[in-house]
């Protein structure tokens, strides 16, 4: 089957982390978001990647890191092409430079020409998809963790590519935290004292994507973090802001590749 060309893991003795490794040349991602750091690289074949604005093709010797909340977006330009990528919580990146003695490090959303680094996050991903010692997996993160953060990590403020606003911030908080209920673009509007023009159209030039889009990634990660529980389906569907199990699996086969209950399969 198709979707089988797209697999998710998450290495037991890792919190936090996720990894991706998708063979489907097809599949390709519209402006989304993570609440989470993204690093990744191409196997096979290239990616054109837009993030921040800028668009730029990934090369064999490069990988892209995300910031967590930056829209990007990526699809394939060659005939074949494998992509993996790595989900890192911010807060693991953060205890990893604490433990080197550093402060609170972030990273710039944006491609890295650096063939070491990238060598180290190509050894890394493969270990944490097949290998379960929990000492080895450890320590080979820290590593290379630890090798990103000295050569590319930024200290003293992650300085955003966009600059968010006052309005665009109170919406993505309301969007955020409330997006189980049923809301109406006029009511975030009026919440956000704009119309609803006005508000679409400040909304997609600093983020990158509409207020609709944004809505449905904060439902869309929010089903994704609860199908590693036992809860059904419908119901993470329902307290996720979707309106069955059937509005869910649409949704999320074409922000992830598969199925909801595929992807859960895969990560348990």
């Amino acid at each position: 089957m198709k979707n089988q060309l797209v697999t998710y893991h998450r290495p037991a003795s890792l919190d936090g982390v996720e990894l991706l490794h998708c063979a489907d040349r097809d599949f390709s991602l519209a402006p989304h978001v993570h609440d989470s750091y993204v690093f990744w690289f191409n196997g096979l074949g290239g990616d054109r990647v837009t993030v921040g604005g800028v668009s730029d093709i990934l090369q064999p010797d490069s990988f892209g890191i995300v910031a967590p909340g930056e829209v990007h977006a990526n699809h394939a330009v060659t005939d074949r092409r494998t992509l993996h990528s790595m989900y890192v919580d911010a807060a693991i990146v953060d205890d990893v430079a604490r433990q080197r003695g550093e402060r609170v490090a972030e990273f710039r959303s944006r491609l890295y020409r650096d063939p070491e680094a990238r060598r180290k996050l190509v050894q890394l991903h493969a270990l944490l998809m097949h290998v379960d010692d929990p000492f080895a997996v450890r320590e080979a993160f820290i590593e290379s963790i630890g090798l990103l953060l000295e050569r590319h990590g930024e200290y003293g403020g992650f300085v955003a590519v966009c600059r968010d606003p006052v309005k665009v911030r109170q919406v993505k908080t309301i969007m955020s935290e409330r997006f189980g209920e049923p809301l109406d673009l006029d009511g975030v509007a009026a919440e956000a004292g704009c119309s609803v023009c006005h508000l679409i159209r400040l909304f997609r030039r600093e983020t990158g994507m509409t207020p609709h889009a944004y809505l449905m990634e904060c439902r869309l990660n929010h089903a994704r973090s609860r199908l590693s529980g036992k809860n059904a389906i419908t119901d993470i569907a329902l307290e996720s802001g979707f309106t069955d199990q059937s509005h869910l699996t649409r949704r999320f086969h074409a922000r992830f590749g598969l199925t909801p209950g595929r992807y859960r399969t895969q990560i348990a």
